[in-house]
């Protein structure tokens, strides 16, 4: 990722298992502005926002 010209703005965690947020610290760490929204229900690991049902993310 860090190949490509731009940062990666955000990242959409579906849920905590180890294979969809086990590399949020390590991208967080990169990409020190990244956003990572997780559900408020399944405490995604190093979220920065949380979100709840019928929430929009822009």
């Amino acid at each position: 990722i860090k190949k490509i010209s731009e940062e990666p703005l955000a990242i959409l965690t579906t849920h905590k298992h180890w294979d969809h947020s086990g590399g949020n610290r390590t991208m967080r760490k990169t990409f020190p502005k990244l956003r990572v929204y997780g559900g408020a229900l399944d405490h995604v690991p190093d979220s920065t926002h949380v979100v709840n049902d019928n929430d929009k993310v822009e």
